[in-house]
């Protein structure tokens, strides 16, 4: 299938293994170079290996905002201009509503939230003055109907989707979504 990607810059979060790692892989396979960010530089090398041509490894953790704000500039020096983000880190641990300390809320809100902003905020002027982007947030059914057990995860991933929703509002028509 052509999806029209042949030659585009994707960065890809949380790409050393499972859904990030498979999207990593079909739009290296479509002809893009993607960035496959992870925490694991070892899961990071085995994903490269696996994915093959088309992918860079570069290490981040979702959870450092100051290294999120400067990785799509290095990987504009590597690859070029990111003209693709996917946004997808993993899941916070198990609990109920009242079961975590807050600094496990405030990791959950970095990861889940803050990630995806700061590197939205880092790419979508670039994909406006080029007239063309795509964002994408890999996200959970809990955003619909929260699921038991997953306290941090539900009310996380629905504020980001609060973010990126008033963000599609403020971009529509600019030639990216």
């Amino acid at each position: 299938m052509d999806l029209g990607l042949e030659g585009r810059v994707a960065l890809v979060m949380g790409a050393s293994r499972g859904i990030g790692r498979g999207i990593a892989a079909v739009l290296a396979r479509e002809g893009a170079r993607v960035a496959i960010v992870s925490r694991s530089a070892e899961r990071l090398e085995e994903a490269a290996a696996e994915i093959g041509e088309g992918a860079t490894a570069f290490v981040a953790d979702a959870g450092d905002t100051e290294r999120l704000a400067a990785l799509p500039g290095e990987v504009a020096a590597e690859l070029g201009p990111v003209e693709i983000l996917v946004a997808n880190s993993g899941g916070p641990p198990f609990g109920g509503a009242l079961d975590h300390e807050l600094e496990e809320w405030e990791r959950a809100y970095r990861s889940l939230v803050l990630a995806p902003r700061v590197l939205a905020g880092a790419v979508v002027s670039g994909m406006r003055e080029r007239g063309w982007g795509q964002i994408v947030n890999v996200g959970s059914t809990s955003t619909r109907e929260p699921i038991p057990g997953l306290n941090l995860s539900n009310s996380h991933r629905m504020a980001a989707v609060g973010v990126l929703k008033t963000l599609v509002t403020e971009v529509a028509g600019g030639g990216f979504t």
